[in-house]
Order: C-alpha cells, then structure tokens, then sequence
C-alpha cells in the first residue's frame, strides 16, 4: 500500500481506518519537517517509509509506502528515492497547472461581478447576483451578504446562496435572525472593519454554531466599506477547513470593494 501527499493536502479514503490515517499523516509530517527520508513502525500499518519529494531543491511534497510485513531493504529504499525524483517533475507541473486555474476562476468572478454592477441598480438584486455568483464560482457551502442597520447597531439580512449540500429550509430561518454588531465572527468584522478569517471555526470561541449550517467547518467575513466606514459584511462559509487562501481572500476583498462602491 501507499499514499502520496502534496504538501499539506492529505488525500486518503473515507474508508480508511483512523489510526491508519493518523499513522501516515504523522509520517508526512515527520518527512515534511526532517526534510529527509524516515523509516517508522506501526502496529497499525506495519512498516513504514517517509520519501521526500524535491523538485529544483525545493521540497514540494512526500511519499509514504507502507506493508504489513518485513521492512524496506536499502535496495527498495533507494528505488522509491529514485520514484521520487521521477515524478517530481509531472507533480509540479500539475500544481502550477492548478494554481493557474484557480486564479483564471477568481479573476472570471471578480470581472463577471464587476461587469453586472452597473446594470444592477437595487440593492436586494445586486446582493443576491454577488452571492450567486460567489457559490457558482468557489462551491462554498453558504454565501451570505447582510448590511449595517441604519441605528449602527445591527446587521440586517440581504441575500444569501448556498450549495446543494446546505437545508434551503433552514437556511430561510437566517433571514429572520438579528445579528448584533460586535457578536461572533461575522460581528468583529462589521465592529473593527477588519478580515476575520478563520479556517477552522471549531477551535474560534467567536464562532456561534448555526443550526440551519452545520457542516460549516471554516468562515471568512468580509467588510464592505466605503473608504473606512464600515457598510455590511460578505459572509462566507465551507463545509471544508482549511479553505481559505490568501489568494482567495485578497479576491473576495477586491470584489468586496467592488461592491461597496457599487
């Protein structure tokens, strides 16, 4: 058996028992860390080997082999080192391939957006346009775009769009809900103007459980401001943690502002 594991997206089947999963993450991670090849036993696995990837003296990922039965000799290591350089090549041609589609998708988003704006003149309708077309682009679980009360003291509901995996049912309810200014993670947003992006809500003490959104497993809020006068805040979650990048929030926020100005 083996895995293979490109920086820090660790793929392994649903099936896979838990301390067989958490066997061969630890090993990538000790690989990752090391920088070098690591040798490992395990009760659950049996043995293991931890072979780094390099690609131009950069190291670009891992691999981890593993049997039941006898470890690997130092002629099988060697040629898993050399299975290692061979594919380090195709690995990152495939993740520039990647980040290059990823980022011809946020800039399609930001022009889609931008070039509705003008032929948009409610408010309700250009809300709604900007979360579905946020949920079409991404998938994100739940896109929601609420605006600052005209008393300051709240957050009033505007659109929101959601993906097939999330209770359109409940995600009614969220319309009726108040949001106070300053409470949870989309509060602190709307109170200091700032990003708050967290990737895994479930260790935030800021995040507030929602019943109609379960699943949601990271959360970014985006202010909308004019100049620094804070007017809403795009609110987005993933049933995924660890979703957020930094290229996509820099193109959430450009799009935000986009929006603001609108």
């Amino acid at each position: 058996e083996h895995s293979v594991h490109l920086l820090s997206d660790i793929q392994l089947p649903q099936s896979c028992p838990s301390d067989v999963s958490s066997a061969l993450a630890d090993l990538h991670t000790q690989v990752e860390q090391s920088e070098q090849e690591v040798r490992s036993e395990s009760q659950a696995v049996g043995f293991l080997l931890g072979v780094p990837i390099y690609f131009m003296q950069k190291l670009i990922g891992s691999l981890v082999f593993s049997r039941p039965q006898q470890d690997f000799t130092e002629q099988e290591t060697g040629l898993l080192k050399e299975f290692a350089r061979l594919i380090a090549a195709p690995i990152e041609s495939l993740t520039l391939l990647q980040q290059q589609s990823h980022l011809r998708k946020q800039l399609d988003l930001i022009a889609s957006v931008i070039s509705k704006l003008a032929d948009i003149s409610k408010l309700d309708s250009l809300a709604q346009e900007v979360c579905d077309q946020i949920v079409h682009s991404y998938g994100f679980y739940y896109v929601g775009l609420f605006t600052i009360s005209p008393d300051g003291h709240d957050l009033e509901f505007r659109a929101n769009s959601t993906s097939s995996n999330a209770s359109q049912e409940l995600v009614q309810e969220l319309k009726r809900e108040p949001l106070k200014i300053g409470a949870h993670l989309i509060g602190s947003a709307a109170q200091t103007g700032q990003l708050v992006v967290t990737n895994d809500v479930l260790n935030d003490p800021r995040y507030s459980a929602n019943q109609a959104l379960p699943e949601t497993r990271a959360e970014a809020n985006i202010p909308l401001k004019i100049g620094e006068q804070v007017i809403g805040v795009l609110n987005i979650q993933s049933e995924k943690a660890d979703t957020f990048t930094q290229s996509d929030v820099l193109a959430l926020s450009i799009l935000a502002d986009s929006v603001a100005l609108a």
